[in-house]
């Protein structure tokens, strides 16, 4: 209400009267605030009921909640409140207003948790919340813990035995959450390798990367149960013990009864005899995947006594047939660019074989020389000339080979003679054409180590290469985290994944949630044809593998054409159309290659890579070098054979460069 003062009125009609040129003084305006609260509190300050102020004044409010209340807010003529939410806030008195503090009942919740973890949701301690709210309650155990329930007034709790739930505030409340000492049941796999040489650090790494993304990503779920992985590294020194076996034999024997599976192994010298430790029923019958020894011999085993080695897989690399296939189909592919490069389609290049004198490498000794000759190469002198296993000093072999000035040399070499293979070439045969395989130019410092330029090797990996969606993602992190090139042993990344994939799998089929359910023997059968029979794709390609052969050959164990069909389909029983290859069953024995339990081959499969050598910047040759794939490689028109159709590059593929020198020597 305004109220004009009689006294202000009367001295100012003295004032007109004395002086009439004098100003009026203006009214003096005040407004009433009327101040009130809602039951559970008051406001003390200034109090409540009806005062009066001048305009424009700031007053200070005070709520104050009574015991049991929580104050929520102003209400009525809060337009001009500094903070309609604040108990202590401020009101400008413009005008006359009204204003209540409203409260509400409230309940006390105390929150506390035992040691192993703590509620961070809505934290720890007591608090004050409305009669009715549903609060949110997050428990998250520390590292090693797990949350087991909530306990105390656990009335309204939505779900006592899960983390993350809620309370509903009907009265005052305590609750704790719980935490013990958590304890996931693991499967532990066994990495076989030579652990001092770069093969079996690959061995140990691939496993590594796989176990650490595998647990980071809930581990592996055995009937709806979490498993960790755990890896226990096994040093079989089967470089420097390449032939009895006994070091890796006694090595698996120290460890053979507290691991699940085994991964790794090397040299089939050495592999045949300590993998004995690990078959079944003279052995643990325990699945062992092999990444890293190519011989069929061991697959062959499948064959001749299942029952004993139905455990034994191959991951990485195909067998030898396939290993010579596959040199032999980017030698040919490499050997038609070279002849066109030298103007002279029609031309017979020369070529020497440079190999190592060890299982794998005499096994496809043969057939590398009879391929080589079909393809159109001379190949001079003695054709292959031999070099041991450990050889760092190839000289008698490359001076013999210079002698002969091959444009192309093939090599089968595994293990420390590509090192001087790769240093010594270009001081006694500087332009021969280098290709076939060579693990150590599969390594990131070749370049470095041995000067060796635009060589060329059978690989699996190489830079910017999408072999599969996960090959670039599992080459880049194997640099990142290791420093290298992975070699083909580092595919017991895979190996682990398969086995993930088969183990959840055939558990929750099956109803099993411990892993010594899985790999008993009652049950390992349903592991080892969940194997036989369901491809994967890793890192490296699509791993299937072959079956038991189904028909016999002359004697010969063979495939039968359902067989090859599953794997094959563009292989027909007869009238083969474009595209299409006639099945022949002299062309799918065993000793052609088909084992059982060996990866299969070919496009869609599993292919390798040819890959080569070349400066990052080709016009700087004294620069960076890195490895690029070359082939497969497109050829613009079908490239079909049994295996499929090769007319393809996979993405990233890069075009091949011929060594600077190469045609001026050899063009004349």
């Amino acid at each position: 209400m305004r109220r004009v003062s009689v006294l202000l009125i009367t001295m100012a009609l003295i004032a007109g009267m004395v002086a009439c040129t004098e100003p009026v003084t203006e009214p003096h305006i005040q407004y009433d605030l009327t101040i009130s609260s809602s039951e559970g509190g008051a406001v003390a300050t200034p109090g409540e009921g009806t005062f009066t102020y001048d305009s424009g004044t700031v007053v200070s409010l005070l709520a104050e909640a009574g015991a049991g209340y929580q104050f929520v807010n102003w209400i009525g003529d809060v337009g001009t409140l500094a903070d309609a939410n604040a108990a202590l806030t401020t009101i400008t008195m413009d005008g006359d207003y009204s204003v209540t503090a409203s409260f509400v009942a409230v309940h006390s919740l105390t929150i506390a948790s035992t040691a192993g973890g703590t509620v961070t949701t809505p934290g720890e301690g007591d608090f004050a919340c409305e009669t009715g709210a549903v609060v949110n309650l997050v428990a998250e155990p520390e590292e090693g813990y797990g949350f087991v329930n909530w306990t105390g007034d656990v009335g309204t709790i939505a779900d006592v035995n899960a983390a993350t739930t809620t309370i509903m505030m009907n009265g005052n409340y305590s609750v704790t959450a719980m935490f013990q000492i958590h304890v996931v049941p693991v499967i532990t796999f066994a990495v076989a390798g030579p652990m001092a040489f770069v093969y079996g650090m690959d061995h140990w790494a691939g496993a590594e990367m796989a176990r650490d993304e595998v647990n980071a990503a809930g581990g592996v779920s055995v009937g709806g149960v979490r498993h960790d992985i755990t890896l226990v590294k096994v040093e079989t020194n089967e470089i420097l013990d390449a032939t009895g076996g006994n070091y890796g034999r006694e090595a698996l024997l120290g460890v053979i009864d507290d691991v699940h599976f085994l991964v790794g192994g090397f040299r089939t010298e050495s592999l045949i005899e300590y993998r004995e430790v690990a078959m079944g029923p003279q052995g643990a019958g325990k699945v062992f995947m092999n990444c890293g020894a190519a011989t069929a011999v061991l697959q062959e085993s499948v064959i001749e006594d299942y029952e004993n080695y139905k455990y034994w897989f191959k991951v990485w690399p195909y067998n030898e047939v396939f290993l010579i296939t596959g040199m032999l189909r980017y030698t040919e592919a490499i050997h038609e660019h070279l002849r066109v490069a030298l103007g002279a389609p029609e031309y017979q290049l020369r070529a020497a074989i440079l190999m190592e004198d060890a299982g794998w490498s005499n096994t496809m000794e043969p057939f590398a020389v009879a391929s080589l000759e079909k393809m159109g190469f001379e190949l001079v002198g003695k054709k292959a000339w031999k070099c041991g296993s450990l050889d760092r000093d190839l000289e008698p072999q490359l001076s013999e080979i210079a002698a002969h000035d091959p444009h192309m040399i093939f090599a089968m070499l595994s293990g420390p003679p590509g090192t001087a293979y790769g240093i010594q070439q270009a001081d006694f045969v500087p332009h021969a054409f280098s290709l076939g395989i060579n693990l150590e130019a599969q390594h990131i410092g070749y370049r470095d180590r041995t000067g060796a330029g635009y060589h060329m090797t059978l690989d699996i990996w190489a830079e910017l290469v999408e072999i599969t969606p996960t090959a670039l993602d599992f080459f880049s992190g194997f640099v990142a985290e290791t420093g290298r090139y992975p070699t083909y042993c580092a595919t017991t990344y895979d190996a682990i994944y398969l086995l993930k994939e088969a183990i959840e799998a055939v558990s929750a089929a099956n109803g099993w949630d411990d892993i010594a359910d899985v790999i008993d023997h009652a049950n390992i059968d349903a592991l080892i044809q969940h194997l036989e029979t369901t491809p994967r794709t890793g890192s490296g390609g699509t791993t299937g593998y072959y079956p038991m052969p189904g028909t016999l050959v002359n004697g010969t164990p063979a495939l039968t054409l359902e067989q090859v069909q599953a794997l094959y389909p563009h292989v027909v029983e007869s009238d083969p159309g474009p595209g299409q290859w006639l099945y022949d069953p002299a062309e799918w024995t065993v000793p052609g290659g088909f084992v059982a339990h060996d990866t299969v081959y070919g496009p869609g499969w599993q292919t390798g890579l040819g890959v080569q050598w070349q400066p990052t910047d080709p016009e700087n040759p004294e620069g960076e070098w890195r490895k690029v794939a070359v082939w497969p490689m497109e050829v613009g028109a079908p490239l079909v054979d049994k295996y499929g159709d090769w007319n393809f590059a996979y993405p990233g593929t890069q075009e091949l460069a011929i060594p600077p020198g190469w045609i001026s020597h050899h063009g004349s």
